[in-house]
């Protein structure tokens, strides 16, 4: 007590710094406080940006454009989920099972979905409302990071990438459901939430196959920026699904008895000839235009973040095939 009659308790309590036990406990209060405080401009933006691929998805549907016979084959699986039953899609053949082409557990979500709207339309829709959810993320984690107003700009800009604007005009693809689910890992990396970045991570796997490659990078930079050994732990994981999908599952189900694209990069010839690997992997116009095309949309300002290193693995393996399709801009 003061000779002035004022308590000093009180505030020698402020000015002492924090326990060590302290201190994670605060700043998960923080963190929470700043989610709860800033998400209705993120929730709109999402919102906006479902509304607008639903109503191109529509337009494309009722003017039947038809990019591949992708949206079909994955109307066929919806309707054999909602049965419910195996994914028999007639498209591909007799008796053909989905599940022995790619490795697409999560895809058993469109069956709810298809038996409310039995239509194609439905899984349109369907990734119009997965891909405004992952603007929502995205302009939710610009806002902690840099404001409100840069927050939502940031979640503009992503909902009018040519990356998604391209994925919309493909119709539907399995892909729908692995960007909301890497946009939630990668907010929980830059927030520096280890769990939830290994949650939404690892369910990577279950979208396709090839995946699991990415949640390998995702797990490491998960290790290098966290400094924790879950990173390592999540690589761990998508190696293994890798391995399972593409050498036990896969072939299992499929009706040759084969993973019917492992002959899409040659193996055994980059093996033999690394040098020409090399070559051929940075060689042609296509690929030289995509390159640029992400580093003028990212602004280059990706390269400076350990981030872009989740993107390799994806990058690497289609421009080491020689399916001219998988490098290009066009699709």
């Amino acid at each position: 007590m003061n000779r002035d009659g004022t308590d000093t308790t009180a505030s020698t309590a402020r000015d002492m710094p924090p326990r060590a036990g302290d201190r994670p406990g605060a700043r998960r209060k923080n963190l929470v406080a700043a989610l709860r405080s800033r998400p209705a401009g993120a929730w709109a933006t999402g919102l906006a940006a479902t509304l607008l691929y639903t109503l191109f998805s529509v337009t494309q549907w009722y003017r039947l454009d038809s990019p591949s016979w992708d949206l079909g084959i994955f109307t066929q699986l919806a309707k054999a989920y909602a049965a419910p039953g195996a994914p028999i899609v007639p498209i591909k053949g007799e008796d053909f099972n989905l599940l022995g082409d790619h490795f697409h557990p999560l895809l058993v979500l469109l069956g709810p979905a298809y038996a409310l709207a039995p239509s194609g339309l439905t899984l349109l829709v369907v990734q119009g409302l997965l891909f405004g959810l992952s603007v929502a993320v995205v302009a939710r984690t610009g806002m902690t990071l840099l404001g409100r107003a840069a927050g939502i700009g940031v979640g503009i800009a992503y909902a009018l990438s040519w990356g998604l604007q391209s994925a919309v005009a493909a119709q539907f693809h399995e892909i729908a459901f692995a960007v909301p689910l890497l946009a939630l890992s990668l907010e929980a990396v830059l927030l520096r939430r280890v769990l939830p970045a290994v949650v939404w991570g690892g369910l990577l796997v279950f979208v396709k196959e090839d995946l699991g490659l990415t949640v390998i990078a995702l797990g490491l930079v998960l290790a290098w920026r966290l400094r924790t050994i879950a990173g390592l732990w999540l690589s761990l994981w998508g190696a293994l699904w890798l391995i399972v999908s593409v050498r036990v599952i896969l072939p299992a189900l499929n009706t040759s008895g084969q993973y019917d694209y492992s002959d899409r990069i040659d193996v055994g010839g980059m093996i033999a000839d690394p040098a020409g690997a090399v070559v051929d992997l940075v060689s042609g116009t296509a690929k030289h235009e995509t390159l640029l095309l992400l580093l003028l949309a990212g602004g280059a300002l990706f390269l400076r973040s350990s981030l872009s290193l989740v993107l390799l693995p994806t990058i690497l393996w289609r421009f080491a095939s020689g399916q001219e399709g998988y490098w290009g801009i066009s699709r």
